[in-house]
């Protein structure tokens, strides 16, 4: 029955998610040809993916309301910490993407810009790797590796499900 519940949220959510494609281009930005959705949807959608991993966790992890308030404002505020840097990695993207539309490049800033994108990745990574370390403080040594199963479990499955709903609105 959770899992049922669990996938019809997820795809109650992946319209807004959803826009059709071959695949993920390196960069994270949106494939040729197609628009980054709006700072709107996009916070739309993560605020969804949040509260369905909230749901799972909490199932998941058994956890009791003290151990709920001290996790979910601490994986927020990681989260966000996460989002910016992504967000620093769309933006030299789209201006490596537009310099690529425009055929104009300045070896300099395109030196620069993949500076910055490595940058994030690996900022990205440190911040993750962070918040895992992090659970020590609010979670049991059990919780924690329910917490990374979860967790590995619940991205595969909305990565699935959004590639789904890509091949679906394209007709494949």
């Amino acid at each position: 029955m959770r899992s049922l519940l669990l996938l019809a949220t997820l795809l109650l959510a992946l319209p807004a998610a959803a826009q059709p494609h071959d695949g993920p281009p390196p960069d994270g930005g949106p494939p040729p040809g197609e628009e980054e959705p709006s700072d709107e949807d996009r916070t739309r959608m993560l605020e969804r993916v949040r509260m369905m991993r909230m749901y799972a966790l909490t199932e998941a992890l058994e956890l009791d309301e003290a151990t709920a308030a001290k996790l979910f404002p601490y994986l927020r505020e990681g989260d966000q910490a996460i989002e910016a840097l992504h967000e620093q990695k769309r933006a030299a993207s789209r201006q490596l993407r537009q310099m690529a539309k425009s055929e104009s490049y300045d070896k300099a800033a395109v030196k620069a810009l993949i500076r910055e994108v490595s940058d994030a990745d690996v900022a990205i990574a440190r911040a993750r790797s962070q918040q895992l370390q992090g659970l020590d403080a609010v979670l049991s040594a059990e919780q924690q590796v329910k917490f990374l199963l979860v967790r590995a479990r619940f991205e595969g499955e909305v990565r699935e499900m959004i590639r789904e709903e890509r091949r679906r609105e394209r007709g494949d």
